[in-house]
């Protein structure tokens, strides 16, 4: 067991790091103004000038109706977490290793080893390491996507959004600079972030073929985007709503209709965000965007979900222990196709902010008997 002033000296650190995690999304209700406001017809995405109203999406013929969130459901009793697949931990240092993402066989993640906070990106087929980033600056919350990544930079004071070739090593500022531009996500050509000007957030696209940009969705946050969708949670009469633009005829579609709806993540088919409310709860539900179904997969407070195919992954915090007043949480995993929840981490102390790409599962974690009281992270391969 490790001493009490270990265990505070972790919490202390945990607490740290689930504050900057908060943080990338801190305030959403309160940078929301008003009535969410879509900019995006369906036939394609519209520019629209700063300040100028955004006309009204067309209604998109073929979509599911918003659905209502499910009934409450019960809190069991979590069963007994047992023993966890081995993941491998990729580094094992005094350095903060946070926000990994993974794209095949490559990992990237923001590590202050420098003092500041670069990118970093590990081949795990070679096992080679590369700094993605050298400026003074703190660069964090990558997005990986083929021979690309995103990222934000506040190294020219405010917060920019860049782009990085792997092949060519040109990194290219991508986002404007007349907002605070953060929380890039990538796929394909695609580039989406949140914009905040005046306060006020909207979410915008790049188009890294083009070079073109667009405005999304004005008072929107939280963008996700995947081959077939971009989503992202806007307000609408007071509370938040996720919203999905097909990405084929740019059709806008409310998905749901529940107040605290937000923080999406999204796949081919399905839609995963956090219903958050005045409580301390965050239950994760998912929708179908083919059939508008909607299932809880946990009624227990949870962060940070990401879809890959039929998975969801996301961590949870229902392995607290009341006794010791001990929060945990840790990473799991649900099949919609079988149906299956799986426990990825065992008590593990905090692991957080996992990604999925096919198979493979990365996550920042801590582990009860880490001495570092830093953020390492790991990788699992899921069993075929």
């Amino acid at each position: 067991m490790a001493e009490i002033r270990g265990e505070h000296r972790r919490v202390v650190t945990v607490v740290a790091s689930m504050r900057r995690v908060v943080d990338r999304f801190a305030g959403a209700v309160g940078l929301f103004g008003g009535l969410v406001a879509m900019v995006t017809a369906c036939g394609g995405p519209m520019e629209v000038a700063s300040g100028a109203p955004p006309p009204p999406p067309d209604v998109c013929v073929g979509l599911p109706s918003p659905t209502t969130i499910p009934a409450a459901d019960p809190r069991p009793t979590p069963p007994t977490l047992g023993t966890a697949p081995v993941a491998t931990r990729l580094h094992d240092d005094d350095a903060q290793q946070e926000w990994p993402v993974v794209y095949e066989d490559r990992v990237v993640w923001s590590d202050n080893r420098s003092g500041s906070w670069d990118i970093f990106l590990l081949d795990l087929t070679t096992g080679q390491e590369r700094q993605i980033t050298t400026d003074s600056g703190d660069d964090q919350f990558p997005d990986l996507w083929g021979d690309f990544i995103v990222y934000q930079s506040d190294r020219n004071g405010g917060s920019d959004v860049y782009l990085f070739d792997l092949n060519t090593g040109i990194e290219e500022r991508i986002s404007d600079g007349t907002g605070i531009d953060i929380n890039p996500r990538l796929h394909d050509d695609l580039v989406v972030y949140e914009s905040r000007v005046g306060g006020q957030p909207s979410v915008r696209r790049f188009n890294r073929a083009t070079g073109g940009t667009a405005t999304l969705a004005r008072e929107a946050a939280q963008p996700e985007v995947s081959a077939e969708w971009v989503v992202w949670a806007g307000l609408v009469s007071g509370t938040l709503e996720v919203f999905a633009m097909n990405r084929a005829n740019s059709c806008v579609h409310r998905v749901t209709t529940s107040a605290g709806a937000q923080r999406p993540a999204v796949g081919t088919t399905h839609v995963a965000f956090e219903v958050r409310s005045t409580t301390d709860e965050a239950p994760l539900d998912v929708v179908s965007l083919e059939t508008g179904a909607r299932t809880r997969l946990s009624p227990y407070r949870t962060f940070n979900a990401d879809v890959s195919g039929s998975t969801v992954v996301w961590s949870d915090r229902r392995y607290d222990d009341p006794t010791t007043q001990v929060r945990e949480l840790e990473i799991l995993s649900f099949d919609l196709l079988s149906g299956t929840e799986r426990a990825l981490t065992a008590d593990a102390f905090a692991q957080i902010t996992p990604s999925i790409w096919g198979g493979r599962v990365v996550w920042s974690g801590i582990e009860s008997q880490d001495i570092n009281d830093d953020l390492d992270v790991y990788v699992l391969d899921l069993e075929p």
